[in-house]
Formats: structure tokens, sequence, C-alpha cells
């Protein structure tokens, strides 16, 4: 039987944008859940909110949007400085002492709002690709899949380790590419990705560059507060 926690989850989630808007990452870090603690860092909470604008950003009231004694799901119109409107969804979950942030995400439709609703926009979709790829040529130009290992999705860290990457994309570092000369270009996607039943999102496209063009498949799934790989395939054609 769950304990009433002391403060309601509405508490919690004003909470969390107080603390966001004044700057405190290390306080509105504290409201995420156990779980989403496992899978965002502080440097991801403050992506999030530089990202979002959450510091600046003018709030709607807070809607319910579905609730039981566990879970919370919580709606909002976040408005930010460029006037720009998107719906903000909070879930709250219970731990018998008090509600915890397990994700923040804005997706189409917040009456349907699951990990699975979540949809880039097509620009995200540019960015996310170009962002993967910009990670992987920095591990290779550093020797080790370190950075590129912190980077992917906790999901895909705990089945490898940069060791194991490294062994795995061999054939990368042997062939010496720098592939941060991309990052100044935006790679062209290859048809509209669609989300399949778990959630998960696969974007392939290529950079166009001459004479020869890297082409890549990758796959994200939604962890906490972003998209995070969960494969990467790439290929010098």
């Amino acid at each position: 039987m769950l304990l009433k926690p002391a403060k309601s989850a509405i508490d919690s989630v004003t909470t969390f944008i107080q603390e966001a808007q004044s700057e405190d990452v290390n306080a509105a870090y504290e409201l995420l859940s156990p779980a989403m603690q496992a899978i965002a860092s502080k440097q991801d909470l403050s992506r999030f909110i530089e990202r979002n604008q959450l510091t600046t950003a003018q709030f709607s009231s807070w809607t319910a949007v579905s609730k039981n004694a566990a879970r919370e799901i919580f709606a909002s119109t976040l408005t930010a400085g460029d006037g720009m409107e998107r719906i903000l969804v909070a879930v709250l979950s219970n731990d018998s002492a008090s509600w915890q942030l397990d994700a923040m995400l804005f997706p189409q439709d917040p009456k349907s709002a699951t990990l699975r609703s979540v949809t880039p926009t097509k620009q995200n979709m540019i960015d996310l690709a170009g962002d993967a790829v910009h990670d992987f040529g920095i591990s290779l130009n550093a020797d080790s899949m370190d950075h590129f290992h912190n980077q992917i999705s906790k999901l895909w860290q705990d089945q490898t380790s940069s060791e194991e990457l490294k062994r795995a994309y061999q054939d990368f570092f042997d062939a010496d590419l720098d592939l941060t000369v991309l990052e100044e270009i935006q790679p062209l996607l290859n048809g509209t990705p669609v989300q399949n039943d778990r959630g998960i999102i696969e974007i392939t496209g290529f950079f166009p560059t001459r004479p020869s063009r890297l082409s890549f498949e990758q796959r994200f799934i939604w962890e906490g507060l972003n998209w995070k790989l969960v494969s990467f395939t790439a290929n010098i054609n």
C-alpha cells in the first residue's frame, strides 16, 4: 500500500520549473527520480533546460492528463521567448515519500503521452544524425570510444563497453578518418523516419560530399530528457 507523499505531484513539477528558471540545476536534478538520474546526467538536464528555453519561458497552468496512485502526468503550454508554443508533458512517479520526475517530453498529443508518443521534427532528426556522427568522429580522433560511449543510450551502454565498441568499429580507426570535418555539413535523410511500436526511430541518410560520401543508419529511443542512440552504422562510399 502506497503512503501519501508529503508533496503533491503538481507541487513537484512546479518546484522543478522554479528551480530550472532560477538556473539551479543541482536543485532541479534532485527532483528527478532515481530511474531518470540513471539515464540523464546533470549536464543532460542543463542542456535540456537551455535547449528548450525553460529559464525564460512562460507556462500555462498545469493540467492533469492522467493519474493514479503511482503515476501522474501533467501538461502545460510552454511559450518560448521567440513566441513559439509547445506542449510540455511531465511524467511523475510516487516513491511513497515524494513525487519525482520520470520524464519530460514534447508529444504531439498530450492526452496519449507515452514515451512512444514523442516524435522529433525533421530538423530534430537531422540534428540528431549530425550530432551522432560528430560524437563518433570525436572518438575516432581520440583513438578511444569513451566519448561516444558516454553519449549513447543507457540501454546500449548496459550491453557494451567502450573497448567493445572500439573493436566493433575497428575498421574506422584503421582508416584514419576525420569525420569531425562534416560538422558544418547538414546531412540529408532518406525519406521520413517512422517510429515503431517500441518507440524506436530509425534515421538513415548521408552527407552530400564528393567524391565520396558517408551514409549512415541510426536508431534512437527517448530516455528521460533526450533522444539517445541504440545503434549506429556508417559506410563510406
